[in-house]
């Protein structure tokens, strides 16, 4: 009924697999090229996020060291990061402004406490002369004298006083420049 006849035709593998070939070494090329490209953007979007991190650190680390004078190049981000310079830079502005506000302070109470101080001292030599002066005077009045030398020992006491706190104050005030140095 059905002859059972069969063509054949042969064609060499080479050119069977000749545009899957060509087709496959394209697409590892475009894959390359897209790896590459991928990789050098990666490359410029970490730097423009790692180099603002880096530059705050160390503008931290130099206001932690003392230095109150150190500058933060202002980065024209709209971001985080950018956000987080301006705040660098305005925390070493606030801090700059504390800082020497304490030093004008510490210099004002050292001004107080000399003046205290030489007052004081007045106060006790005046003590010590009226004392003198009132033995002189009438030795009937020793009840009166006693409260004076009293009062010259508590003018001496204040002067001492006065004193330690000056020289407290000086430490504060030389600690307070040299931080600010």
């Amino acid at each position: 009924n059905n002859p059972a006849w069969v063509v054949m035709i042969e064609v060499p593998l080479e050119e069977v697999f000749a545009d899957a070939r060509i087709f496959s070494n394209l697409a590892f090329l475009m894959s390359t090229l897209a790896l590459i490209l991928i990789a050098i953007i990666t490359f410029f979007i970490a730097n423009a996020i790692t180099k603002p991190i880096i530059a705050s650190s160390e503008f931290a680390r130099e206001i932690a060291g003392g230095n109150l004078n150190a500058k933060l190049n202002s980065m024209k981000m709209h971001d985080e990061i950018g956000e987080l310079v301006q705040a660098l830079a305005l925390m070493s502005v606030k801090l700059k402004e504390v800082v020497y506000g304490l030093k004008s302070g510490a210099d004002a109470i050292v001004t107080s406490t000399s003046n205290l101080s030489f007052t004081a001292q007045e106060l006790s030599e005046g003590a010590v002369d009226q004392a003198a002066s009132v033995e002189e005077v009438s030795s009937t009045m020793e009840e009166m004298a006693s409260n004076i030398d009293q009062n010259s020992e508590n003018a001496k006491l204040t002067e001492r006083i006065t004193l330690r706190s000056r020289d407290g104050i000086h430490k504060v005030a030389s600690k307070t420049v040299e931080a600010v140095e």
